[in-house]
């Protein structure tokens, strides 16, 4: 007798499957959820494989540009990397990275259809809540004291070293907020309400400049979605990267001026843009495969282990040529907007304006804060299908 689950089980399997993976986004230190996530990943790769009918969708899907580019970056990896003493190594990484993504894209899109979208935003929204909560409790019980651990930002309770990480991870949850705001009724319309000032005060609290000023371009996406829904998502997305490169690029003015003006904690400079002329500089000797992912800049000397540039570091790393199928994956891909899936579309302008203040390039996938850039890069790769059942509402 042959075992068969029915749908509605599928539908809990995805669920605990989702409730767990964004808990431990949100709530474990790295190093215990690390093992957690891959065992998800294994699993959602299993129910893939296991379902014949989501495997003819998935080698059906709207676009192949994204596997091409995972295709140009493994190819990439077989090259030895340029070492900064001058000799040459392979980045055993990398090759990890690039299965995991592929592990992501599998479990994603198994997940995506069996669910609902709404079931996504309230769990990340709901984690988030929690994980600001517990954070917040203990900075205030920190034997050095409050002060001490503002002018240090907060940090999630080990996870994330880097605030940055941990203020755009805040910025997702707050956008998923305002859409439940603008989609829900009666008590979830007030809660959606409150989780957003909330959110929104501990994304000020981490003092990130990056994930702050990365965070205005998709709210204001929302506001206008909400009124009249937008398809031009590929302009969106380069805007917030173009604009927020431009402000980083003019740092050292901006911040002597805001520092002038107000007593800002952080005045120091981040030296992007004289990395950027290293970056350019170490180019025009590799432009064709980059010096290799595991290529860093002496920190002493630069200040900056690495570009915190999403086209500046995948050009460096990759070479110019994987760069430019990084851009045109996303103009393909963003080709496929619908307009029922507004969120999504703000993730991935949230990620574009965010990628050109921290991200280096986009196949580190050890860094689990990338969760922004793929989640909507594997949405508008998917079907079409997938993504009517993802973004149709809940019954």
């Amino acid at each position: 007798m042959r075992f068969k689950i029915s749908e509605s089980d599928l539908m809990k399997a995805a669920k605990i499957w989702l409730a767990v993976f964004v808990a431990a986004f949100y709530l474990l230190p790295v190093d215990i959820a690390k093992p957690v996530w891959y065992v998800l990943l294994g699993l959602g790769a299993v129910w893939l494989l296991t379902s014949k009918d989501q495997l003819k969708q998935l080698l059906a899907a709207n676009d192949k540009t994204l596997l091409a580019l995972m295709l140009f970056a493994c190819i990439r990896g077989l090259v030895p990397d340029a070492m900064p003493d001058g000799s040459t190594a392979i980045y055993s990484k990398h090759f990890s990275n690039l299965l995991l993504i592929l592990l992501f894209y599998g479990s994603i899109y198994a997940v995506f259809n069996t669910l609902h979208q709404r079931q996504l935003y309230l769990f990340i929204v709901i984690f988030a809540c929690i994980g600001l909560g517990l954070n917040l409790i203990a900075i205030l019980t920190d034997q050095n004291g409050v002060a001490a651990q503002i002018s240090r930002r907060a940090v999630h309770l080990g996870r994330m070293v880097d605030p940055n990480m941990y203020g755009v991870s805040l910025a997702l949850a707050i956008l998923s907020a305002i859409w439940l705001f603008f989609q829900s009724k009666g008590l979830t319309k007030y809660a959606s309400a409150c989780a957003a000032i909330l959110l929104f005060a501990g994304l000020i609290y981490t003092q990130s400049r990056g994930a702050l000023i990365a965070f205005a371009m998709p709210v204001l996406f929302l506001l206008v979605h909400h009124y009249r829904p937008q398809t031009k998502l590929f302009i969106w997305s380069m805007f917030n990267l173009g604009l927020i490169s431009a402000l980083v690029g003019f740092e050292d003015l901006i911040a002597k001026t805001l520092c002038q003006w107000i007593a800002l904690p952080r005045c120091s400079s981040s030296l992007r843009f004289e990395i950027w002329v290293w970056s350019y500089d170490l180019l025009t000797q590799h432009p064709l495969l980059g010096v290799g992912p595991a290529f860093r800049f002496d920190q002493v000397q630069t200040g900056q282990v690495s570009p915190h540039h999403i086209l500046w570091g995948t050009a460096l790393y990759f070479g110019i040529p994987v760069m430019l199928a990084f851009v045109a994956t996303l103009y393909r891909i963003t080709k496929y907007v619908e307009p029922h899936a507004p969120l999504i579309s703000a993730f991935l302008i949230l990620g574009c304006g965010f990628m050109a203040t921290n991200l280096t390039q986009p196949f580190a996938f050890m860094n689990w804060h990338y969760l922004f850039l793929w989640l909507p890069l594997f949405y508008y790769a998917s079907p079409l299908s997938v993504q009517r059942r993802f973004a149709s509402d809940d019954a």
